[in-house]
C-alpha cells in the first residue's frame, strides 16, 4: 500500500480531486476483476477503451485512477460535479507507462527477493513449484494466471504486502526487448531459464532471436548471481558463463547439479528423486514436468531453503487450468487438458505423454493450430503430423487453416493407421467429437491460446456433465 501523494511525486504530475486518507491497495485494468481500494487503470487499446468505465469502476471501490490527460481535460467538469464518484485522478500522458513507473518505483522500496522465471515452455508451471516450496519458509507473492507482460507483472508487484520475503515472476515476451523492459520493473536477484524452443517465431524472427530475448534476464542479473538452466542447453550455460552468473543446472545427466531419475506416475501423484537422494511429490499426471519441479527445487535451495527442509509430497499445489490436467467424466470418459497453449516443444512432450499413458480403449486426439511460429508454420504443422503419426493414436480431430497440414501428412504418410477429421471451424470440430464419443475414450485437447480450444472442452461438458475429479 501507499499514497496518492507518493504517487502524484513520482509520476510529476497534481492529484485531482485528491483524498488523501485512502491508500492504493492492488490496481486492476478490468473492473470485472476490480476490488475496493485498487488503483484503476485506464488502458486503450484498439478494440476497447477503459476510460468508458471510470465510473463503473468508481461504483465498485476504487481508491483512484491513472488516465490520459487528454481525457481528463475533455471530461474535467464531469468530474468535479461529481465529488461523491471520483477521487484521486492522475492525469498521465500515457497510462499504462505511468503504471510501469509506479511499478518500478514500489518495487524499489521493496526488500523482498525477486525471481524471474522465463523460457519458451514450462514457466507457468515452475512459477508454481517455486512459488510452493518458498512459502514453506516465508510468505511469497507470485504472478496470478497469466499475468506475464507489462501490465501484469505491475499489478502483481502491487499485490506486494509487508509480510512478503519472495516475488515469483514469470516473464512472458512476443518482441525484443520485452524482458529487458519487464527486468528494469523486477530488479530480479535470481534468474530462470525453463527452455528455449520454437514459439512467438513471428515475432523473434529465429530460434536465435529466441535465444537472444529470453537472454535478456542473464543480462539484468547482477555478477554472481545464480541462474537456473536446463543442463543440455550448451548455449544458455555458456551465455550465463560469459556473463559471470553462479549457473546451476538442472536435467537427466550425470553432468547436472540436480540430476533427475525415475520420474513416474504413482495414483494422483508424479515422483521423481533427484540427485539419487531425496524424492519429492507433485499433483498430477505429466511426468515431464519433472523437470520444472527440479527447477524450483534448485531455486529455492540457491535462495536459503535447504533441500532437506523442503516437503517431500507437495500438498495443496494447484496448478493452473489447462495444462495436461485429468478430468474424469460419465461413462469413464478421460480428458485430459492440455489447451492453454502450444508449441512444436509443448505438443511433442504433450503427444509423448499421452501415448505413454496406460491403454484404456481409444485415444482420440483434438488439436488446433500452433500460432506465432513466422514463415515456417507450415513446416511445423507438417512436422506435428509425423510426431502424431508415430504414436498410436485412433482417431485425430482437427480445426483452423495451418492444422490443414498436419492432417494432409497424417492423411498421405500414415494413411490407415488413424482416422482423421478436419474441420475449418471449431464449432464443427466440437460436434464431430460428440458424436465420436464412446464409453472409455481417452480425449487429449492440445492447440494454441488464441484458437479456444477451451471452449471445445466448454461444448464437450455442456453434453457429459462438469468432470466429477475437480473442486
Amino acid at each position: 500500500m501507499f499514497s496518492f501523494r507518493d504517487a502524484s511525486s513520482v509520476l510529476g504530475v497534481e492529484c485531482q480531486m485528491g483524498n488523501s486518507s485512502i491508500l492504493i491497495q492492488g490496481a486492476a485494468i478490468d473492473t470485472r476483476k476490480l476490488e475496493p481500494g485498487n488503483l484503476f487503470v485506464a488502458i486503450k487499446t484498439n478494440s476497447d477503451d477503459g476510460h468508458h468505465y471510470l465510473e463503473d469502476a468508481f461504483l465498485k471501490g476504487a481508491s483512484g485512477a491513472l488516465i490520459d490527460q487528454d481525457y481528463f481535460s475533455l471530461h474535467r467538469l464531469k468530474f468535479q460535479s461529481n465529488p461523491t464518484v471520483f477521487q484521486n485522478l492522475l492525469p498521465v500522458l500515457q497510462p499504462s507507462q505511468a503504471f510501469s513507473q509506479l511499478a518500478t518505483w514500489y518495487r524499489d522500496s521493496q526488500s523482498m527477493k525477486a525471481i524471474a522465471i522465463t523460457g519458451s515452455v514450462g514457466k507457468t508451471s515452475t512459477k508454481e513449484f517455486l512459488a510452493h516450496l518458498l512459502r514453506h519458509k516465508s510468505p511469497t507473492l507470485s504472478t496470478e494466471g497469466n499475468l506475464n507482460n507489462q501490465l501484469g507483472l505491475p499489478m502483481t508487484l502491487f499485490r506486494r504486502q509487508t509480510a512478503h520475503r519472495f516475488c515469483v515472476a514469470e516473464l512472458g515476451a512476443n518482441h525484443s526487448g520485452d524482458i529487458r523492459e519487464l527486468c528494469a520493473i523486477l530488479k530480479p536477484d535470481l534468474g530462470m531459464i525453463t527452455q528455449i524452443a520454437p514459439a512467438h517465431l513471428k515475432g523473434f524472427g529465429t530460434l536465435r532471436g529466441v535465444y537472444d530475448a529470453k537472454c535478456e534476464l542473464m543480462q539484468a542479473l547482477a555478477q554472481g548471481a545464480a541462474m537456473i538452466l536446463p543442463e543440455h542447453d550448451n548455449v544458455l550455460i555458456a551465455r550465463a558463463k560469459k556473463l559471470r552468473l553462479k549457473v546451476i543446472t538442472v536435467g537427466y545427466s550425470m553432468m547436472a547439479d540436480y540430476q533427475i531419475s525415475d520420474a513416474q506416475r504413482e495414483g494422483k501423484w508424479i515422483s521423481f528423486w533427484l540427485n539419487h537422494s531425496r524424492k519429492f511429490y507433485f499433483p498430477g499426471i505429466a511426468t515431464f514436468l519433472s523437470i520444472n519441479a527440479a527447477m524450483a527445487v534448485a531455486a529455492a535451495e540457491a535462495l536459503g531453503l535447504p533441500i532437506g527442509e523442503m516437503p517431500e509430497k507437495w500438498e495443496g499445489l494447484e496448478m493452473p487450468q489447462g495444462r495436461f490436467q485429468e478430468r474424469l467424466y460419465a461413462n469413464d470418459i478421460r480428458v485430459i487438458d492440455d489447451s492453454y497453449n502450444a508449441s512444436p516443444s509443448s505438443f511433442r512432450r504433450s503427444l509423448e505423454a499421452f501415448a505413454a499413458m496406460p491403454d484404456r480403449r481409444r485415444k482420440i486426439v483434438v488439436i488446433a493450430d500452433m500460432l506465432e511460429l513466422g514463415d515456417e508454420e507450415k513446416k511445423f504443422h507438417e512436422v506435428l503430423g509425423r510426431c502424431i503419426g508415430s504414436h498410436s493414436f485412433d482417431v485425430v480431430v482437427a480445426y483452423g487453416p495451418l492444422s490443414k497440414s498436419t492432417v494432409d501428412i497424417l492423411d498421405s504418410e500414415f494413411k490407415g493407421k488413424v482416422r482423421t477429421a478436419y474441420f475449418q471451424g471449431r464449432e464443427q470440430a466440437a460436434d464431430f467429437l460428440l458424436g465420436q464419443v464412446q464409453s472409455s475414450d481417452d480425449i487429449l485437447l492440445k492447440a494454441s491460446r488464441g484458437m479456444s480450444m477451451d471452449k471445445v472442452l466448454r461444448v464437450f461438458e455442456e453434453k457429459f456433465g462438469p468432470p466429477f475429479n475437480q473442486a
